[in-house]
Formats: structure tokens, sequence, C-alpha cells
């Protein structure tokens, strides 16, 4: 059987304090003096070559990504550039692991899995290698058959380990849920807008920050990057927030949100507020519409 390969994986530090995660919560906004100041948007970085790079790119400058804060792949191999290649024994044998998830998982299997054999879906292996554990992993993409393309939000992102020789789903769940990768030590941060305060258009302006992954509800202010990276193009600003990642375990009760205050280099103007914390950054939503 093919051996997996390591994965290449850049790691990342930020040119600006780092601060917290959590999980998606709700809490009070408690009001804060920070101002931040725009930033170039660029941060040291060390390719999967050792060289230095750019902010967030691998080493033929293309950003890595990550799906539920698993092992780091290129961007554009959603595209199909690049693709991770798998040996024929590979491919069979990822296929006969679908098949077994489709008959012990019944409903519950993978979406695709549904309404058609594991033989008919498509699938694009996203990264091959060590996995956050150090075991042997594959992550992929599993679409259905009429598809002709692949995306991260609409088909299901599955992760297989080695069992006896054999590859065997270990677990899946809807999208890649995609983010850019960040260093062990950080985490993303994502943004809401104020209650009331969402037709801002000045060069300040004041949001709502919370950590994404579990922290146990900890209260963010001494975790939180001073300052965000922001970008701004003609027409949108993109907003990248990070925090200290969590050490050790972390319980889940919802994470509360902390008011910080943006200063662009111009008017936001009628340009889209967009939270970099997703890959690719989305617009700015109410507490209410994040769930």
């Amino acid at each position: 059987m093919t051996r997996s390969r390591a994965v290449k994986v850049a790691v990342l530090a930020f040119a600006i304090p780092l601060a917290a995660c959590g999980t998606d919560g709700s809490g009070g906004a408690g009001a804060a003096d920070d101002v931040a100041e725009t930033t170039t948007g660029t941060t040291t970085g060390t390719t999967a070559e050792g060289d230095e790079g750019g902010r967030w790119l691998t080493s033929d400058g293309d950003v890595l990504i990550t799906c539920h804060g698993g092992p780091s792949f290129p961007a554009s191999v959603v595209e199909g550039i690049g693709p991770v290649e798998v040996g024929q024994e590979d491919a069979d044998d990822i296929v006969r692991a679908l098949a077994a998830v489709k008959e012990e998982a019944g409903i519950d299997a993978p979406g695709p899995l549904l309404d058609a054999s594991a033989e008919d879906v498509r699938w694009l292996v996203l990264w091959q290698g060590s996995d956050l554990s150090g075991e042997d992993g594959i992550g992929l993409l599993l679409a259905a058959p009429e598809t002709t393309d692949f995306s991260l939000d609409r088909d299901e992102y599955l992760e297989l380990g080695q069992h006896e020789g054999h590859w065997r789903v270990e677990g899946w769940g809807g999208g890649c849920r995609a983010r850019l990768a960040l260093d062990r030590a950080s985490s993303w941060a994502q943004l809401a807008w104020p209650e009331g305060a969402d037709q801002q258009t000045g060069s300040t302006i004041t949001v709502l920050v919370s950590e994404i992954e579990c922290t146990s509800a900890r209260d963010p202010e001494p975790f939180l990057a001073a300052e965000p990276i922001i970008e701004e193009t003609a027409e949108d600003v993109t907003v990248y927030w990070t925090s200290e990642a969590v050490v050790g375990g972390a319980t889940c009760p919802g994470n509360p949100w902390v008011e910080r205050t943006v200063q662009l280099q111009s008017d936001l103007g009628e340009r889209t507020l967009l939270d970099g914390s997703t890959w690719p950054a989305k617009p700015v939503s109410t507490q209410e519409e994040l769930g």
C-alpha cells in the first residue's frame, strides 16, 4: 500500500500581539477603549520549504487553509490546481471505506452517500499525510455524482485514518468550515455588528469580537490581539482578528463578546466590512444572524 506523505504546513506568526480562540457564543459586550490602527496586512511566516514568505502564503504563493482546524492545504487544491495524487491502491481503498461507512452509518452516513453508491459519488483529496495527532490520515471532500466542481461550503468534509493497513472513515459532519491556517499558539476570533450599529460608514468602526474555539467562556480581554490586521480595497474592508489559543482542554458554554474599535485609513462608506476569520472572508453579521 502506498505510504502516506508528510503534510506540508506553513507556520505563520503575526507581527502583532495575538490573542485567544473559542466557540461561537453569546454574551454581553463590554466597552473597550482600545482603538485598533490599520496595519499593512502583512505577517512574517515560514513556508513549507522554510523560506520567509508573505502573509498566509505557501512557498508557491498560495494561501494555506484548514477544515475544522485540521492539517493545512493550499486553497487552490479545491479548484483542481496541484491536487493531491493518490495511487490506485489507495483510491480503491477509499471507495471501500466510503462503502463501509454508508452501510454502517445508515441514515447518518455522509450526505452524498445517502442517495448514491460509494462508486458513484465524487471525492477530492485535500491533504494526505500526518494528522495533528501524528497518525496517517486523509482529508477529502465528498460531492454528489451530478456536481461538476467541488465546494468547501456545499460538499461534505471527511477524515480517514489507517486501521490494520486500510483506510477507514473516522469523522464527518457538514462542510469544511474553512479558515486560514494559523500557528498552534493562535486561533481565530469572529466579528459581529453591535445591535443597531450595522450601518456605520465612517473611518472609525465599532464591532463586537468573540473567540471561536472552546474557551470555557473565559474573559477574552487578556487574550485578544491588541490590533487586528486590516486590508482595505475599493470594494471592501477585511478585518482579521486573532487570539491566544487555549492550552489544555476547555468546555463550550458559549464565549463572551467584547466591543472593539478599528480605525480605517478612509471612510467605510458603501464598502462591505468582511470578517477574515472564515475562508473566504464573509460580510460581518449581527449576533442574531450568527445564531
